[in-house]
């Protein structure tokens, strides 16, 4: 193993922003190497409050647009790696050179893939000639097949399976570490009482839960659509941003579905939506693995998954189901029929994930980082 006190580590992270899961991730992961003695490096476009371990290099200007964005902070970072020595160079967003890359987004080939299924093949044909997909996929293609990549992790086996299916990569060097949950975090609101009034949820029905940003790549179309089906009481509460928000409403209404969907919009914390679930819903056209999953566990929520979702590879029978095609509104009545009736033991579900605790899952990540 080298000397992790000499080990020099430059992160490659073009977006930053002061809040949101990733950035907090990824504050966690600069910390966690520093404390193995590390001399951290950042690459990025933006500044923001990082911790001063952190010799942080703010490249390319940020008020480009997005294809720009990517394309010149790519070619800055390869620049960068060429005029300087560094021991590990660590990838968490879109570049193309790396030692060390967790591919956090998934793979876009298969995205793209799962979109045209879903979209059809005139949105197919759009993607073969918008030029942002093209820079993703040639940059996917580059880091996940460069000689110099030494070790890739992904964050659910779909996704490595994924990429040994689209891409030249020996699966030697995929490791496969499924996000983490900070489990104690939890405790406390878990045991807490529900806060229905504050919300104003009726605790006497069936109550579901979905979270996310982008209600279309996320899949909500699929559960009212079925949820329209459903005699059963019952209350969802729709958590997160989407720019067509009032397009869903004006589909709950069409459903007549406004009387049992509340949108909350974006939401800083999501723990009291938790608290008063009893299941979580996740139909994602395509997540590498949904946070959402190993939160609702960590509170004791029974989830449904899509099996497009890489966190469905944590789920048993007795803390989710998993719906295997999400335009099928047979299954989709189904499942939600049959978890509508049943009761769920909390404390079991909460349990079942302890093993996914938060630092456990970055310690793997750390250790065979400086392997």
């Amino acid at each position: 193993m080298s000397n992790p006190k000499t080990s020099k580590i430059l992160f490659l992270k073009r977006s930053i922003c002061k809040n949101g899961g990733l950035e907090k991730a990824t504050k966690t992961l600069f910390q966690a190497f520093s404390n193995r003695g590390c001399d951290i490096h950042l690459a990025s476009l933006k500044d923001a409050s990082y911790p001063s371990v952190i010799n942080h290099k703010l490249l390319t200007p940020s008020n480009l647009l997005k294809y720009k964005k990517i394309y010149s902070f790519d070619k800055e970072c390869q620049k960068l790696i060429k005029a300087h020595h560094f021991d590990t160079i660590f990838g968490v967003e879109q570049t193309s050179k790396q030692t060390h890359y967790r591919a956090g987004n998934g793979c876009h080939k298969s995205y793209l893939q799962l979109r045209k299924k879903t979209e059809g093949s005139l949105k197919g044909l759009s993607f073969k000639l918008n030029p942002l997909h093209n820079l993703l996929l040639k940059i996917e293609k580059n880091a996940f097949e460069s000689p110099e990549l030494k070790c890739l992790f992904t964050n659910s086996y779909m996704v490595k399976n994924q990429i040994l299916e689209n891409y030249n990569v020996k699966e030697s060097k995929i490791h496969v570490i499924h996000n983490g949950v900070e489990w104690k975090k939890f405790n406390k609101p878990f045991i807490a009482p529900p806060p229905y009034q504050e919300l104003n949820i009726n605790p006497n029905v069936s109550k579901l839960l979905f979270i996310g940003h982008n209600y279309q790549r996320k899949g909500l179309d699929y559960l009212l659509q079925a949820l329209a089906n459903i005699d059963t009481p019952f209350h969802l509460s729709v958590v997160g941003r989407d720019k067509n928000i009032s397009y869903y409403k004006k589909l709950c209404s069409k459903l007549k579905l406004l009387d049992k969907v509340t949108f909350f919009g974006d939401q800083l914390n999501t723990i009291p939506f938790y608290q008063c679930a009893d299941i979580v819903v996740i139909p994602s056209i395509y997540d590498p693995f949904a946070n959402v999953t190993v939160e609702a566990l960590a509170m004791g929520c029974f989830v449904i998954s899509s099996k497009t979702n890489g966190g469905h590879e944590i789920l048993t029978k007795n803390t989710g189901i998993i719906i295997d095609n999400l335009n099928n509104k047979e299954e989709w009545v189904e499942i939600l029929k049959l978890t509508l009736k049943n009761t769920y033991n909390r404390l079991s579900i909460r349990n079942s994930i302890e093993h996914l605790d938060y630092q456990k899952q970055l310690d793997k990540l750390v250790t065979k980082t400086l392997a």
